[in-house]
C-alpha cells in the first residue's frame, strides 16, 4: 500500500531532520494506510503499519 511506504519515507526524513511537521505527516500517512490495511483484510500488513505508527508517535 502506498500510504505505508509514504509514511516510512516521511518517518526517515523526519528523524534525520528532527522535523516535527514531517513526523506529524508521517502519523497521518500511517493512519490513512490503516484505513486500507485493516486487521481483517491484511493482518500482517496491519500489524507492521501499527508498529510503524507507534514508532512515529
Amino acid at each position: 500500500m502506498p500510504g505505508n511506504l509514504y509514511g516510512v519515507a516521511l518517518a526517515t526524513l523526519g528523524a534525520r531532520q528532527s522535523d516535527l511537521a514531517r513526523l506529524q505527516e508521517t502519523v497521518t500517512a500511517y493512519r490513512e494506510a490503516l484505513k486500507e490495511r485493516t486487521r481483517e483484510k491484511a493482518p500482517l500488513d496491519w500489524a507492521a503499519t501499527q508498529n510503524n505508527l507507534g514508532t512515529a508517535l
